[in-house]
């Protein structure tokens, strides 16, 4: 009791303040807690003063000043009071057991980290499977992306000769875009041209179409010049162009690079490579190389048709040098340009259309082949997984299931020569004779053990009925309790 009356002693030593000082203590201060300690400790002992005559209170004020600092210094002088922990500051209200609330989170650890703490177990999130979902597709868009802009950058030139799609040397796609730059309305004609409806104020430009030109395309081609329109036809015309022109002009594929313009106007000399040109052509004469007219004009209805011995000038290659380009723009005319797209491979439609019906049954081959597949490896009816474990049949049914294939099969005669066969070895070996010992061996060794002579002959028998089969297994019973006993 004098120890607790010292300790509270100190702690009331601790709380007054010094003279000339602050009545308030410092944050910091070892007297904070002990004022807070000491506020605790006076609020839940309040009622009790209360009840009391004030007695407790009065003998505070009486005790002399100087006990208790005596007191304080001898306790201090021996060792120091323990240093009090902070202590939450009081509040109005106090929960059950008269306990006030917690504090906020200040200072403490998140509840992720409590969670996922040594002392407390860790609990599995789970998360969305669309999150999944989510990061797949974007990163087939990123990816899908990426290789856009790679194939931009990196994207080498291709595609068919004097094709207007074809950024090759030798595509034709500058001459179409030649034309967009001088408000030439330029279109793409993938139809067939035996089908497609051609309008005649326009100029059709078919350049190397190769043996694609059938007859009823040039028939067609004829039929629009025919009718007022104006083409430009070119490029080597082995297999074509008799469809075009009848009777078609000679071609030679040799010339002189330097050509020049003979009857169009701002064009002078023009720069080929030198691949072909007409032999004794008839109409007017456009571009010559030499001697040799390469670009002819022809009249063929109330329309034109340009004769082109030598499509190079027109190609990406050599439109930019010479006067290649104002004799392209001079060919077309002040008309909107028709590139016939269809006799370089390119059909009507585009996107899903394009593929064609036979790799569609391809598809759906393959795509019943893995319903198959997928039908074949999972169950059919029933939950995925069955809920008991799977045992193995019994003996007696395995042993019946093989006894009916047996039956079925009708081996009898093999499987009486093959029990017959162990139960010989079996007998020698309880006997204790060598493999191969003589019948006569046999038996005398089986009657001076007293073994049974039906068994013993059913061994040594060569029957193969179901009787002798009965009887060697009986035989092979009763040397496996011979090896037993021995």
């Amino acid at each position: 009791m004098a120890r607790t009356c010292d300790a509270r002693s100190a702690v009331r030593a601790r709380r007054r303040p010094s003279p000339g000082g602050d009545a308030r203590p410092r944050h910091g201060s070892p007297a904070a807690p002990g004022r807070r300690a000491g506020d605790r400790t006076g609020r839940a002992r309040a009622p009790s003063r209360r009840r009391g005559a004030g007695g407790r209170a009065r003998a505070r004020a009486t005790t002399p000043a100087c006990a208790r600092r005596s007191c304080v210094r001898d306790h201090g002088a021996a060792r120091p009071p323990p240093a009090l922990g902070a202590v939450r500051p009081c509040s109005s209200f106090v929960r059950r057991g008269r306990l006030r609330p917690a504090c906020s989170h200040r200072g403490r650890r998140s509840p992720r980290a409590r969670r996922l703490g040594g002392s407390a177990r860790a609990v599995k999130i789970r998360r969305s499977p669309w999150l999944a979902v989510g990061v797949f597709v974007a990163a087939v868009v990123v990816v899908n992306l990426g290789l856009r802009a790679l194939d931009e950058h990196t994207h080498s030139p291709g595609g068919p000769a004097s094709s207007s799609f074809a950024t090759a040397p030798d595509g034709a796609a500058g001459y179409a875009e030649l034309l967009r730059r001088f408000d030439r309305p330029v279109v793409e004609l993938r139809d067939p041209l035996d089908t497609a409806l051609l309008d005649p104020r326009s100029t059709l430009v078919v350049l190397d179409p190769g043996p694609t030109l059938t007859g009823d395309d040039g028939r067609a081609l004829r039929s629009f010049v025919e009718s007022g329109g104006r083409a430009v036809v070119g490029g080597d015309p082995s297999g074509w162009l008799g469809n075009v022109v009848v009777p078609p002009p000679g071609w030679r594929p040799d010339a002189s690079p330097a050509a020049r313009a003979v009857a169009i106007p701002n064009a002078g000399p023009v720069r080929t490579a030198g691949e072909g040109a007409w032999v004794e052509p008839r109409g007017r004469a456009l571009v010559v190389a030499g001697d040799r007219p390469v670009v002819v004009e022809q009249k063929l209805g109330t329309g034109t048709i340009v004769l082109v011995a030598d499509a190079s000038p027109l190609q990406n290659r050599l439109l930019g040098h010479a006067d290649n380009a104002a004799l392209a723009l001079a060919l077309a005319g002040d008309r909107p340009v028709v590139f016939a797209e269809s006799v370089h491979g390119y059909g009507p439609a585009s996107g899903l259309g394009a593929i064609p019906t036979r790799w569609w049954w391809a598809f759906a081959v393959l795509a019943l082949a893995a319903v198959v597949l997928a039908l074949s490896r999972g169950r059919r009816l029933g939950p995925p997984e069955v809920p008991w474990r799977e045992l193995p049949p019994a003996r007696v049914e395995f042993a019946e299931a093989l006894a009916l294939q047996l039956t079925k099969a009708r081996p009898r005669e093999d499987g009486v020569r093959t029990a017959r066969r162990i139960a010989r070895v079996r007998l020698e070996r309880a006997l204790r004779l060598p493999p191969g010992a003589g019948d006569t061996a046999l038996r005398e060794r089986a009657s001076a053990r007293q073994l049974d002579s039906a068994s013993v002959e059913a061994v040594l028998g060569d029957g193969v009925g179901e009787t002798d089969l009965l009887a060697v297994g009986r035989a092979l019973v009763a040397t496996e309790r011979e090896e037993a006993v021995v």
